[in-house]
């Protein structure tokens, strides 16, 4: 167990490639993260005792304005999850811009911000079927690091934190959930010689 252990800790740095330009002025980052979260629903303001669990697929592209400052975006999250006889469908589009600290050697802890618009759509087929969806800003952020894999790949490995807010169209009230997600992620990188 310990050499395997040894072994997973050491591979990815054994793959280290000093000397990138990775995290500099005109640098592109392409590629996604997988993510684990559990979600517990918000109703105005409280929290409720419903959670549930998800995994999720999150693309991401971003540009580094200077060094270490990322303008990140994530194009297009989709998530979709079912109970019994209701469904959900989550869309999102969040700007996402982070800082990537260079401690002058192949791995980069970064922070993230991110906010953007959620859509959300709920299918109930019990009587009375229900389809209805809703929209809202969302916001929360990620913390974690990034590992130069060879000569232009990145590994990523962090947690988020996320708010999804909605309110339903004609409603008084503000339903949504919170999210908290660990994420490992792949991603290539293309940087100015």
């Amino acid at each position: 167990m310990r050499k395997n252990l040894l072994i997973l800790v050491f591979v990815p740095f054994a793959t280290l490639s000093f000397g990138q330009n990775f995290g500099h002025g005109g640098c592109i980052e392409l590629g996604g993260s997988i993510g684990y979260s559990n979600q517990t629903e918000v109703f105005n303001g409280t929290t409720q005792p419903n959670s549930a669990h998800f995994f999720t697929f999150l693309p991401y592209i971003g540009y580094f304005i200077v060094d270490g400052l990322e303008l990140g975006l994530n194009p297009l999250g989709y998530r979709y999850s079912s109970y019994e006889n209701y469904s959900n469908h989550d869309i999102t589009v969040m700007f996402a811009p982070s800082y990537n600290f260079d401690i002058k050697s192949n791995i980069y802890p970064f922070v993230e911000g991110r906010i953007g618009y959620t859509s959300h759509n709920f299918k109930d087929t019990n009587p009375p079927e229900v389809d209805e969806t809703w929209s809202g800003i969302s916001y929360g952020g990620a913390v974690g690091v990034k590992f130069i894999l060879g000569e232009s790949s990145l590994l990523k490995a962090g947690a988020s934190y996320m708010l999804y807010t909605y309110k339903p169209e004609g409603a008084d009230n503000r339903y949504g959930y919170n999210e908290l997600m660990v994420e490992l992620g792949f991603m290539i990188f293309f940087s100015k010689s």
